[in-house]
């Protein structure tokens, strides 16, 4: 149907149209629901489902990006007849329409190459590349900033008559506008990171000269000009450019990839730099990417996406020693949902089945990861200091599984090994496995022979039935997500689908009860523990051998606050398989609830070295930190766990978290809100909702935690919180009701785990706040020894005895808290010890611990 001003798609009512181009239409809309003025882009009908299909994975993949320098998209829109998604409305006019008027002055060049190179940094640390960077693809806002569009969605040239889509000799297809790509994708490979940096010094060429690098009416004359002449210099086109700007474009433009930037982050830090000391360095001052020549990194291209890797070049990891390492990718070039679920499972078996070979260190990557960077597989060996890199790329072949799999050395192109299997999953599996250890035998990577038997161990498969491996492999890649309630049930659903097609497979029982214990974690029922226990036991009596079914059994124990059993069962599964993050992880995750601080923190550097790439291992490091009051030592791990999984909410909460502790309200509050843009996370409504309690709004307050409640209306902090805020606003009768209901809560929680001293010691708080200090003192007392060294229950018992009435037992318990690490800027302005404001002892206490 037309679309017109008034035009409504659910909540988004037309405005007006803004442009049209090779990929659809662009309106400036009304969002109904948030009042705030978007952009709709409707994608052409022409294209077909396939075509939009592809466009609107891209931009699911690309709404996850926050950077102030790229155009925000908010929704991915499926219409059947119309898809279309939802971007951030942007005042200003296109790059394109500015440099149409002219060259641009120098000085504004290199601020709007800073922030367009910013932006690109950040979405390549993503691994998302935007394959079309373009005058016409920037839009300059009233201030002069710029904002990147189509980030991730860029798969036609637009209205540009230079434009094309495909040539016909290309394999891949060549996506962007001819005038600004290079030399590579003109070629037909596919685009990357240094292919972005190389459009990018196109489009600062053009601000510069008011003209085109290189200018042709014919297509192929223009391809063939960009793929065999030199980088252009700005400086033949106007006397003004200073040579060091001169330089920075012909490098940024080098033909050989090889000779441009090393990274875009490298191109922003030269022209940043600029902008802050007013000189530009000489260009043999900055490093160039590393690597080998252009024919070399053509090679390269075409492994990368038969192979796909991890490449992260800002974050290194030193080797991880001596012994033989091989790294595991799995690519899904046809990005199907199924093979990228039975890409998880295969990566999980043949992980765990190579630890079997004693000295052998395996790090496994998602397969999602491995496609949305498609780098070059032997990079990630260098990066994590593997020797070896055992290549998977699956694709569906009429119902059938077709692998193809390679055993790559490091500084070898030709491969040591490779194999093309076709048939179900298992029969691939078997076939790949088996491969796999006579190549591993055969060319002496293992450190010593192996035996008939750990043969046989290396090429098992943990069930014979095709179907139940594949409900397998959906619950393992819902469980490498971090999933919430809803995911976690579907998780569960897929195991036990599993379990009921192979009674006798125990990586099933397994993962259920690692799935059974996520839905604990989330509704604090404590069936659901018990079904975990159940689960996981039977796990073990089917198959004592595996890592997995340890960690599974330690997850349990832990919840369950068996610490001994949880350490034990943590320790077996490490010791099987010293290689497995996940073991480790678990490990530390025990230890920590053990009260070992320092060794939690080691198994978790040791699973973060294994796997630098997941950002699970990072956010685990930065939540210990911030449970342990040493917020400014769980940003950076946040960050990190932010940028490689953009999409967790619950990094960005935690994230938040430790700004928030560390008085940086800003950073606090734009990182709970990205959260909650994500997912509905209870913490970040919680935390917003602190927010606005230090800040006075109460009855916002109580807002933000009656949302976090529809959320998860178990927390007892969240009731206890709540009771505090209908306190401050003299509202008695709700404050005594959410007192009641953070005990209940409380108590329901030490019904499963009796040693939680933060359970205890809210229970005490609450007593005390409804009057009932016999009871407060006695479950203080509880609490005080399960958790002598905890930083909260330090912190109220100080609460507790300054409300009854006791400041010199107040005053000593809140020197424990602060030496702990409660912040002693909460503790000036907390309102339960408005009590001992006055007293000159709390004064000191305040004063020495502010100067920390």
């Amino acid at each position: 149907m037309p679309i017109s001003p008034g035009s409504a798609f659910g909540p988004y009512e037309v405005v007006e149209i803004l442009g049209a181009g090779g990929m659809g239409e662009v309106y400036k809309a009304r969002d109904t629901r948030l009042n705030r003025t978007v952009a709709l882009k409707f994608l052409r009908s022409e294209d077909g489902p396939g075509a939009s299909a592809s466009i609107l994975r891209e931009a699911r993949a690309a709404a996850r990006l926050n950077h102030p320098h790229i155009a925000a998209i908010y929704d991915v829109v499926s219409d059947p007849e119309r898809p279309f998604f939802v971007m951030e409305f942007v005042e200003g006019e296109s790059l394109a329409s500015l440099v149409a008027r002219g060259p641009v002055p120098i000085d504004r060049v290199i601020r709007i190459g800073a922030e367009l190179s910013d932006a690109l940094a950040y979405a390549h640390r993503q691994g998302l590349i935007h394959r079309d960077v373009k005058p016409s693809n920037v839009l300059v806002r009233p201030d002069g900033g710029v904002k990147l569009l189509d980030l991730g969605v860029a798969r036609d040239a637009g209205a540009d008559p230079m434009a094309t889509t495909r040539t016909p000799t290309s394999s891949v297809g060549i996506k962007g506008t001819p005038a600004y790509m290079a030399p590579e994708q003109l070629l037909g490979h596919a685009p990357t990171a240094q292919s972005d940096v190389y459009s990018l010094g196109a489009v600062l060429y053009e601000l510069t000269t008011g003209r085109r690098p290189f200018v042709s009416v014919d297509v192929l004359a223009l391809a063939v000009a960009i793929a065999t002449g030199p980088a252009p210099r700005a400086s033949t086109h106007r006397a003004d450019v200073p040579k060091a700007l001169d330089d920075v474009i012909a490098r940024a433009m080098a033909r050989d990839p090889a000779e441009r930037f090393g990274s875009a982050q490298d191109l922003h830090d030269v022209l940043e730099g600029f902008r802050t000391t007013g000189r530009l360095p000489a260009m043999a001052d900055v490093p160039r990417r590393a690597g080998r020549g252009f024919v070399a990194v053509l090679a390269a291209v075409t492994i990368s996406l038969a192979a796909g890797a991890f490449w992260y070049s800002r974050h290194r990891v030193p080797p991880l020693g001596p012994a033989p390492t091989l790294v595991l990718p799995v690519l899904n070039p046809a990005e199907d949902s199924t093979i990228e679920s039975l890409g998880v499972g295969f990566a999980s078996v043949v992980a765990d089945n190579l630890a079997t070979a004693s000295g052998l260190t395996v790090v496994s990557t998602q397969s999602a990861t491995a496609r949305a960077l498609n780098r070059d597989p032997l990079a990630l060996a260098h990066a994590v200091g593997a020797g070896y890199v055992i290549a998977l790329s699956m694709r569906p072949d009429e119902g059938r599984v077709r692998l193809d799999g390679r055993l790559l050395q490091a500084g070898r192109v030709v491969p040591v090994w490779q194999d093309v299997a076709d048939g179900d999953p298992l029969t691939v599996e078997r076939r790949l496995m088996e491969g796999l250890a006579g190549a591993l035998a055969l060319h002496g990577i293992l450190p010593r022979p192996l035996t008939a038997d750990e043969r046989g161990r290396l090429s098992r498969l943990p069930t014979d039935n095709a179907s139940a491996f594949a409900k397998f492999a959906e619950g393992r890649t819902i469980l490498e997500r971090a999933p919430d309630r809803p995911a976690a049930e579907r998780a569960v659903a897929a195991f036990a689908a599993a379990t009921a097609l192979d009674p006798n497979f125990g990586l099933a029982f397994a993962g259920l009860a690692q799935a059974d214990a996520q839905l604990y974690d989330q509704t604090k029922d404590p069936v659901w523990i018990q079904r975990a226990t159940d689960h996981a036991t039977h796990a073990l009596s089917i198959d004592p051998n595996r890592s997995l079914v340890h960690v599974s059994l330690a997850r349990v124990y832990r919840a369950a606050a068996r610490y001994d059993d949880a350490e034990r069962h943590a320790r077996l599964a490490v010791s099987m398989s010293p290689q497995s993050d996940e073991a480790h992880r678990e490990l530390a995750n025990v230890l920590n609830a053990r009260g070992d601080l320092d060794g939690a923190v080691s198994e978790l550097r040791t699973a973060v070295a294994l796997r630098p790439e997941y950002g699970t291992g990072y956010a685990t490091l930065g939540y210990l930190f911030i449970i342990h009051a040493r917020y400014a030592d769980a940003i950076e791990p946040l960050h990190r766990a932010t940028e490689l999984n953009p999409s967790d909410a619950n990094s960005f909460q935690l994230l938040g978290t430790a700004y928030h502790y560390l008085g940086n309200l800003q950073q606090a509050i734009g990182n709970y809100e990205h959260a909650l843009r994500l997912h509905p996370v209870a913490n970040a409504y919680s935390n917003l909702a602190t927010l606005y309690y230090s800040d006075g709004r109460f009855q916002d307050a109580v807002t933000a935690y009656l949302e976090a409640l529809k959320v998860d209306a178990t927390s007892p902090t969240t009731h206890y919180d709540l009771a505090d805020t209908y306190t401050r606003l003299g509202q008695q009768p709700d404050a005594r009701r959410e007192y009641d209901e953070a005990i209940t809560r409380a108590l329901a929680k030490l019904n499963v785990n009796p040693a939680d001293s933060e359970s205890m010691v809210l229970i005490a708080a609450s007593e005390a706040k409804l009057g009932r200090f016999g009871d407060a003192d006695r479950r203080l007392a509880e609490a005080l020894a399960m958790g002598p060294a905890d930083v909260d229950v330090a912190h109220k018992a100080a609460v507790v005895q300054a409300l009854a009435g006791r400041p010199d037992a107040a005053i000593a318990s809140l020197g424990q808290a602060l030496k702990l690490g409660y912040r002693a800027s909460f503790a000036a302005d907390d309102w339960d010890l408005r009590s001992l404001r006055n007293d000159a002892r709390f004064i000191a206490l305040i004063q020495q611990y502010r100067s920390k």
